[in-house]
């Protein structure tokens, strides 16, 4: 088997992986699969040639036993075809299955330019993005970090934080650094409030929606909000509303988790987030957050408060 590979252009010797070197990694999978590593723009992908045709995996199941080897191996996980149609590309990508075509293109968002279309400058930050941005400001350093080490401490897997690395570098919030192993790590020109203070401008409420109701199902287990929250970090005086966070698309967002729903009023607020609160401290969330969601207050005192949280973040450093 020829261990070239050729993308946008370029070619690309491959280094075949011994079974042996991965980890969880299947019986059926290692009969039916070569393994290759490529090694593009610093970054190493695991390449699977199939040893039968396409028709054999359906896209789910290609997705899956992706996610298998990326999780138990922290690199990105990509399928190598000869050919592949239209429809099949479109439903490979429907399921976010990366894939490259010899001689023709990739599907590798962040990593690798399709020969086709060059891959668009990030205008504005995305959520995930967003999260890395304000973890790394106030729950712990991420300087020096790669991605595989962020899926440690975030609730995002190993691809998304690629492309939201990616995003903050296109930006020029932060630059990768590659080490002696290839691998590329974070860097942060700015730190602190200097950081804080360039990123503003790009920084959005995670606030997507917002409803009342009279009850909640294990209210304990969500993160307040609000003004209750800014209560909490502030001489602010708590509103009998309590407001909860819950972050979409997960079970916290299912509507039999509450009683008489209603857009005008209740005991509580919900708040859905597009990403969850960051280092909760003791049940609110974190403040930077919190700020994003209440700077367009037209009330004084809330706009008063939300700058005095702001500041104390960066006394803490």
């Amino acid at each position: 088997m020829c261990n070239t590979l050729v993308i946008a252009n370029i070619s690309y010797s491959l280094e075949e992986i011994e079974n042996k070197s991965l980890k969880g990694v299947t019986l059926e999978m290692r009969s039916s699969f070569h393994f290759f590593k490529l090694e593009t723009l610093g970054q190493n992908v695991i390449l699977l040639k199939s040893k039968y045709p396409l028709e054999r995996y359906t896209p789910k199941a290609c997705k899956k036993m992706a996610d298998m080897v990326t999780n138990n191996n922290g690199l990105p996980c990509a399928f190598w075809f000869d050919a592949l149609d239209y429809n099949q590309r479109m439903r490979l990508m429907d399921k976010q299955v990366f894939f490259v075509v010899s001689g023709k293109y990739a599907y590798l968002p962040g990593l690798v330019m399709d020969s086709r279309n060059k891959r668009k400058t990030a205008t504005e930050l995305t959520s995930p993005a967003q999260y890395v941005l304000l973890y790394h400001l106030q729950a712990k350093s991420l300087e020096s970090r790669s991605a595989k080490e962020l899926a440690e401490v975030t609730p995002y897997k190993y691809v998304t934080l690629t492309l939201a690395i990616q995003v903050l570098q296109d930006l020029g919030l932060c630059t990768l650094i590659a080490d002696g192993n290839q691998e590329r790590r974070l860097h942060f020109e700015l730190k602190g409030k200097a950081l804080w203070e360039k990123a503003l401008p790009l920084l959005k409420s995670p606030l997507k929606k917002s409803f009342y109701c009279d009850s909640v199902k294990n209210e304990a287990t969500y993160p307040q909000g609000g003004i209750n929250a800014l209560a909490h970090y502030s001489m602010l005086v708590p509103e009998a509303i309590k407001t909860l966070v819950a972050v979409e698309r997960t079970d916290a967002v299912k509507e039999d988790n509450y009683e008489r729903i209603n857009s005008w009023d209740g005991a509580f607020r919900i708040e859905i987030w597009k990403y969850p609160p960051i280092n909760i401290e003791q049940g609110f969330a974190d403040r930077l957050s919190l700020a994003l969601t209440l700077m367009n207050s037209e009330d004084p005192r809330v706009h008063k408060e939300v700058e005095r949280i702001i500041e104390e973040t960066w006394l803490k450093d």
